[in-house]
């Protein structure tokens, strides 16, 4: 069946945004300042109307990203329910595999940190598992199996 490979890749996607934004929470209040961070802080301008600094914006996108993880992972999870039969899913497995595809690229190539690569691997390979797993019939026959052997 396959909402078990699914949710395993909707799941990924809300653990790596959990963990990212819990991360830079955690960093802001408990990790001290690096020289980088520093320079952030220093660095203002003028961003509709308000004086800002670079730290601020930067942390703003990141948590931001990591709540819009677990939001895709959430929206995975309620598009499957609404996709029921199990035959509708796969079109919405395939949003799911191309875009944690996507993403473990971006942290192979960019991140270059062990967790998303691991929980988008893990997405990816779920997503791919519940796109090419065939379909069962009500009576146990495969569907793919059958239209062959109609053909």
């Amino acid at each position: 069946m396959r909402y078990l490979p699914y949710r395993i890749g909707a799941w990924s996607w809300i653990a790596t945004g959990g963990i990212h934004s819990t991360a830079d929470v955690v960093a802001r209040f408990v990790v001290a300042d690096t020289p980088a961070e520093q320079v952030m802080r220093g660095e203002r301008f003028e961003l509709a109307g308000r004086s800002n600094d670079l730290y601020t914006l930067n942390m703003g996108f990141s948590i931001t990203m990591g709540y819009s993880m677990v939001l895709a992972g959430v929206l995975f999870l309620l598009a499957a329910r609404r996709a029921d039969p199990i035959e509708r899913t796969r079109p919405i497995a395939f949003v799911g595999l191309a875009f944690s595809l996507g993403a473990l690229a971006l942290a192979v190539a960019v991140v270059k940190m062990p967790p998303p690569i691991l929980t988008f691997g893990i997405a990816s390979l779920a997503f791919s598992a519940a796109v090419i797993t065939p379909v069962r019939q009500p009576d146990g026959g495969d569907r793919h199996a059958a239209a062959a052997g109609s053909a």
